[in-house]
């Protein structure tokens, strides 16, 4: 008599198994060369899942690893936030990196979110490109200051942001 297939029950999707045991390999890594190894296939996985905009894969695998290894959710917590905000490479030659630059941390008062004047943003990009930024950089910069709530919400959303603004510039 054939038997059904007994589901798994209560156990973690494939996808962030796999990503604990990448994290976990990386947090385990004692030299360069196994640093190097994890991380390339930690860095593929998660860019996987933020292209397919799997941010309950990547919110899961976070959780377990919280309460099993803190290195381990270090390095994967680290991973995420760095490809998110890398834009995944808008394309072969260039990185993205996505920088947010505070306004106004604390405020009683409504936060503004209006667009920048073109007279602020020239200013903005010069004194950016003459003391923060190397010389070759490209930049774009949002004319529109956001309130926290405008903001992208989550890693794919945010690895979405980043890579129009690097599209743009």
């Amino acid at each position: 008599m054939k038997r059904n297939r007994i589901g798994r029950r209560g156990g973690l999707p494939r996808v962030a198994e796999q990503l604990l045991w990448l994290a976990n390999g990386l947090a385990d890594s004692s030299s360069r060369a196994e640093d190097h190894f994890w991380d390339e296939r930690l860095a593929a996985a998660v860019d996987q899942l933020l292209q397919g905009e799997d941010e309950e894969t990547l919110t899961t695998a976070l959780d377990h690893l919280s309460t099993a290894s803190a290195h381990a959710y270090d390095e994967l917590a680290d991973m995420i936030e760095s490809r998110a905000e890398g834009a995944l490479r808008s394309n072969e030659h260039h990185d993205v990196l996505l920088i947010a630059a505070p306004v106004m941390a604390w405020s009683r008062y409504r936060i503004p979110a209006a667009p920048i004047a073109a007279a602020v943003m020239a200013n903005l990009r010069v004194q950016l490109k003459a003391h923060i930024l190397a010389s070759n950089v490209k930049l774009a910069l949002a004319d529109f200051l956001f309130s926290p709530d405008q903001l992208p919400q989550g890693y794919c959303a945010t690895a979405d942001f980043a890579s129009h603004l690097g599209k743009a510039a």
